[in-house]
């Protein structure tokens, strides 16, 4: 189902006009712009096709790759077993993980006291 809203923000993130969106997705400007203001509901089945296929060929090109989001195997491997400890080992492994994260903060052990 069309998402008018989305589309919309689609458009202004892909720096689109109702113009040149109408030419990728080969819909009249005018019905567009009718979708798009709200006039008309329920676009026909195959107008709505076009728009979210459309759609769905500019979102890669307007959203950066998150490369934060890939987990190597080892880092899996780490989370399942940090998973599988008990809430007071967490403790200490959150403890380690922030002194070993800020080396120049070790003597500032005030703050460890707060990671629960």
């Amino acid at each position: 189902m069309l998402n008018v809203e989305e589309l919309k923000n689609t458009l202004k993130n892909a720096n689109l006009t109702y113009e040149e969106f109408s030419k990728i997705c080969n819909v009249p400007v005018d019905t567009l712009k009718n979708i798009l203001s709200g006039r008309t509901k329920n676009p026909r089945g195959l107008t709505e096709k076009a728009i979210l296929e459309s759609i769905n060929t500019l979102t890669p090109k307007i959203q950066p790759p998150i490369i934060s989001n890939y987990i190597s195997n080892e880092e899996e491997e780490i989370l399942d077993m940090y998973r599988k400890l008990s809430k007071e080992n967490k403790s200490v492994i959150l403890k380690n993980f922030y002194i070993l994260l800020n080396p120049d903060e070790r003597s500032n052990y005030q703050i460890l006291k707060y990671i629960k």
